[in-house]
């Protein structure tokens, strides 16, 4: 399993687990908050999600796709770095369709964003055009 496909299994679970207890302190099943027998007040956005439960998501996404980005970091090489680097700069496996990167990034950039040298993304580049263009 590669450290994406964890991440991405670790927080689909966490959303499974969290969809039991809803933000008003009620459960799936309509009880009140077991710890405070209160129901809670907490802010919802014009079509009725709870905000808070958007915030709680989106850094339970971040968090993950950094501790991704750490284990990418420590086991996977450049090469691969950056073939994964491209294919999420492409939003590539995700429900929309995969789009071209429209914003022009160096390879100075690329080089950054992967702990390497402009010399080895060049290297790499060639390499992923060569093997593109069968």
């Amino acid at each position: 399993m590669q450290a994406s496909d964890s991440a991405s299994f670790r927080l689909q679970t966490l959303r499974r687990r969290a969809g039991a207890a809803h933000s008003d302190g009620r459960d799936d099943d309509g009880h009140r908050h077991r710890a405070t027998g209160k129901s809670r007040y907490c802010p919802r956005d014009s079509s009725g999600t709870s905000v808070l439960r958007d915030i709680h998501w989106h850094l339970l996404a971040r968090a993950i796709r950094v501790e991704a980005d750490l284990v990418d970091q420590l086991f996977n090489s450049s090469e691969k770095r950056l073939a994964r680097l491209l294919l999420l700069l492409a939003n590539f496996g995700k429900d929309e369709k995969p789009e071209p990167i429209l914003a022009k990034i160096s390879q100075e950039t690329l080089a950054e964003m992967i702990g390497t040298t402009r010399s080895r993304v060049s290297f790499f580049m060639n390499k992923f055009r060569k093997l593109g263009s069968y």
